[in-house]
C-alpha cells in the first residue's frame, strides 16, 4: 500500500498541461522538461536507422535521442516501448530533423511522415515517447492518422497517445503526470489508470483493450475521460469518434513484453 499511496502522490503532484501545433497535420507533445545527455551505453535493441529512413540532426543531437532511446528500450519501459519501435520498423519514419514546430517542443507531420524537433529547444523525454507513438499510430489505423489531423477523431488520437505513456510508467511501478486529464476529475483520471494496471496483487501490468474499456472509476469510463481531457486545450476540442477503439493500445497490450 505504501508503493500505491507513493505513487499517488506523484501523480498529483505533477500534472503536465499539455497542447498541440497550431498546425493541423501536427500531432505534438508540449511542456517537458527532462532532458538527455550522450550515453555511450550498450547498442539500441531498434536503432534510428532501423525505423528512420534520415537521420537529419547533430551529432550531439543524436546523442541525446539515442540515451532517450536507451531508456525506453530497456527494461522496465521496455516492455512497452519496444513494441512501439519494433512497429515503426515495418514503415519507418521518413526523416527526422529540426525545424519550426509552433509553439511545441516537437511534432509528427502525418502528411509527410516526419519527426520535427523544435530548433533551439531541449529534446525532450516525453516529446520523443509521444512523437513516435503517434508516428506508430499512423501505422495500426487503418489508412492512418492524417485523416483526424484537427477534426473529428483528434481527441481519440491524441488522448489514447498521452494514456499509453502514462499507462506503461504506471504499470512499472513510475509516477506519471497525468497528461490525459483533463481540466475537471484529474485525481479520478489519476485512480482510473492506477485501477487500470492493479492486477489484485499489489502489482502493476499492462491492460487489456477490454479493460481499458470497461473499467470505470467514479462512474467515468475511457470516453468519459476523454471528454474531460478534450476541453484542456483548442487543439483537442474537436469531435470524438465513440465507435473508434484505441488500435494502438491494443497492439501493445497484445505484444507488451517483447
Amino acid at each position: 500500500m505504501k508503493k500505491k499511496m507513493f505513487k499517488f502522490i506523484s501523480c498529483i503532484t505533477i500534472l503536465f498541461m499539455v497542447s498541440c501545433s497550431g498546425d493541423d497535420l501536427l500531432f505534438s507533445y508540449e511542456d517537458d522538461v527532462t532532458t538527455r545527455g550522450l550515453s555511450g551505453r550498450a547498442s539500441l535493441t531498434y536503432p534510428m536507422s532501423s525505423f528512420i529512413s534520415n537521420v537529419s540532426l547533430s551529432l550531439t543531437d543524436q546523442g541525446s535521442v539515442n540515451s532517450i532511446l536507451e531508456e525506453l528500450q530497456s527494461n522496465p519501459l521496455g516492455k512497452g516501448y519496444r513494441c512501439v519501435f519494433k512497429k515503426l520498423t515495418t514503415k519507418k519514419v521518413s526523416k527526422i530533423s529540426r525545424g519550426d514546430t509552433g509553439t511545441a517542443p516537437a511534432s509528427y507531420n502525418a502528411k509527410t511522415n516526419e519527426v520535427l524537433l523544435k530548433t533551439g529547444s531541449i529534446i525532450a523525454t516525453n516529446s520523443i515517447q509521444e512523437e513516435f507513438i503517434h508516428a506508430a499510430q499512423d501505422r495500426v489505423y487503418f489508412n492512418g492518422i492524417l485523416q483526424y489531423a484537427g477534426k473529428e477523431g483528434t481527441p481519440n488520437i491524441e488522448f489514447e497517445a498521452k494514456i499509453i505513456q502514462e499507462l506503461i510508467y504506471c504499470a512499472n511501478g513510475y509516477g506519471f503526470g497525468g497528461l490525459g486529464a483533463g481540466p475537471t476529475h484529474a485525481d479520478d483520471y489519476t485512480r482510473w489508470i492506477m485501477l487500470l494496471c492493479e492486477d489484485g496483487f499489489l502489482d502493476e501490468r499492462f491492460p487489456s483493450l477490454s479493460e481499458v474499456l470497461s473499467t470505470k472509476y467514479a462512474g467515468y469510463g475511457y470516453y468519459n475521460y476523454m471528454e474531460f481531457f478534450k476541453v484542456k486545450d483548442p487543439g483537442y476540442n474537436k469531435g470524438i469518434i465513440y465507435s473508434m477503439q484505441p488500435s494502438l493500445l491494443d497492439y501493445i497490450s497484445n505484444n507488451y513484453g517483447i
